[in-house]
């Protein structure tokens, strides 16, 4: 990947929001093949992925190349930063967390 030009323009969208633009999720490790795969083209990318193994693999990768990637939470950028994104990605377990105490009350 050390060919790559620094000034592509990296952006994913996540949340909620972009569900309709995520057709299916792959298996974790495809996520990061998918991620490398899109990096080592060289070219701008603008993507959309609720996949917690796709978004550290670009930010990392991108870290590693000098690439400075714009996420967007819900439409809102977050710049590269990616705290927020997997805040809202436990929203899950806080729901699942709730669902057993609900089970366990029964």
């Amino acid at each position: 990947m050390s060919n790559i030009k620094k000034e592509i323009i990296v952006k994913i969208y996540c949340g909620e929001s972009i569900e309709v633009k995520c057709k299916h999720q792959l298996h974790p490790i495809n996520e990061v093949k998918s991620a490398i795969k899109l990096l080592e083209t060289g070219k701008d990318i603008i993507t959309y992925s609720n996949s917690p193994d796709f978004i550290i693999t670009i930010k990392y990768c991108c870290e590693e190349m000098g690439i400075k990637p714009e996420f967007f939470l819900n439409d809102v950028s977050q710049g590269s930063n990616i705290e927020n994104i997997f805040d809202d990605f436990n929203r899950s377990f806080k729901l699942l967390d709730k669902t057993v105490e609900l089970i366990k009350v029964r």
